[in-house]
C-alpha cells in the first residue's frame, strides 16, 4: 500500500501540472489567440512559444517543472513502499496441499523472479550452501523452504557463476516439489 506521503506528492504534483498547463495556454492566448490555439493543438509549438516569449511563459513553465519534481518524488516513495513482505506473498498465494490448482499465481511469480540472470547487479557474497534434501510435503515446509530461498536470493552474488547455478538448482527443486504437491489439471 502506498504511503500517505507518496499519495500526497503525486496528487499535489498532478493538480499543479493541470493548473500550469491551463495557465500556459492562457498566457499564450494573452500574447495572441493564434498562439493559444497553436500551443493547444499543435505538438511542439509550446516549445517554440516558450523560447520566443520566455518572459511570459517562464512562470507556468517553472511551476510545471516543480509539478514534475513532486510527481517524481511521490513515485520514488511509492516504489520504496511497493516491496511486499514474503509473509504477505505466501498468505496471498494460499497454497493448498492436495488441491489441483493454486488460488493465486503470486507464489509462482515470486519464484520466477528469483531465477537470476548473470547481468543482475551484484549483491553480498553468500556463505556456501550445502545441497538441501528434498522439500518435505505440506504447506508449512513449502513456506519455510520459500523463506530460505528468499534469504539465499538476497545474499546471492550474481557474479559468481557457481553460486548462481546452485541457487537456480535449488529454485528448480522447489518448483518441482510445488508442482508435485499442486498438479495443474488441463
Amino acid at each position: 500500500m502506498l504511503s500517505l506521503l507518496a499519495i500526497c506528492l503525486i496528487a499535489i504534483g498532478g493538480i499543479l501540472a493541470v493548473i500550469t498547463a491551463f495557465w500556459y495556454v492562457f498566457e499564450a492566448c494573452r500574447v495572441h489567440i493564434l498562439w493559444g490555439l497553436a500551443v493547444l493543438l499543435i505538438p511542439g509549438v509550446s516549445l517554440v512559444f516558450l523560447f520566443m516569449h520566455w518572459d511570459v511563459a517562464k512562470k507556468p513553465f517553472l511551476y510545471s517543472l516543480l509539478a514534475m519534481v513532486l510527481v517524481g518524488g511521490g513515485a520514488v516513495f511509492a516504489m520504496k513502499d511497493s516491496r511486499i513482505p514474503i509473509s504477505e506473498v505466501l498468505a496471498q498465494a494460499r497454497i493448498n496441499v492436495g488441491n489441483t490448482t493454486l488460488e493465486s499465481n503470486t507464489l509462482q511469480q515470486e519464484l520466477d523472479a528469483m531465477q537470476v540472470e548473470q547481468s543482475a547487479p551484484a549483491r553480498k557474497i553468500p556463505a556456501p550452501v550445502p545441497s538441501s534434501p528434498p522439500v518435505q510435503t505440506g504447506r508449512v515446509s513449502l513456506e519455510a523452504r520459500f523463506k530460505e530461498l528468499e534469504k539465499m536470493r538476497m545474499e546471492l552474488n550474481v557474479k559468481d557463476p557457481a553460486a548462481v547455478q546452485l541457487f537456480n538448482e535449488e529454485v528448480a527443486r522447489f518448483n518441482e516439489e510445488k508442482k508435485r504437491l499442486n498438479p495443474v489439471s488441463p
